[in-house]
């Protein structure tokens, strides 16, 4: 998974599965140059194979995972299950306020990013998405 939780300045990459999800050990930020920052145009991807998972953006690997790290904490699920791509606008909740402490008046939810969703001015924008295997 790669998200950001509303600080434009990093995104981060986490690794999820039986034995290892939400704080694991399988969590990097990556904190992006300041000129290139989160809401600009940036190339996000995964690379799952039999023996890792690769984190890129932009074409720069920040994290990568391998089979043996995995096993240390969990079964292998997240390299042997199926994948699904999803893209989503989610906002809020527990993982944005241990970083923004944010606590009204929604839990990780400013009352700015509140505003800008009633007004219908939140959005993602997706140029493109290619899968292959």
């Amino acid at each position: 998974m790669i998200e950001n939780v509303g600080d434009s300045s990093w995104v981060n990459a986490a690794l999820h599965g039986p034995g290892y999800s939400g704080n694991t050990p399988f969590v990097r930020r990556d904190t992006l140059p300041p000129s290139r920052d989160a809401t600009a145009w940036h190339e996000y991807a995964v690379t799952w194979t039999a023996d890792s998972v690769v984190f890129r953006v932009d074409g720069r690997r920040y994290y990568g995972v391998s089979r043996a790290e995995i096993e240390r904490h969990g079964a292998p699920a997240a390299l042997d299950s199926a994948k699904y791509v999803i893209l989503n606008l989610a906002v809020g909740g527990e993982y944005p306020a241990a970083v923004n402490g944010v606590r009204a008046p929604r839990l990780g939810l400013p009352a700015d990013t509140e505003r800008r969703i009633r007004a219908g001015d939140a959005r993602v924008y997706v140029d493109w998405v290619r899968v292959t295997r």
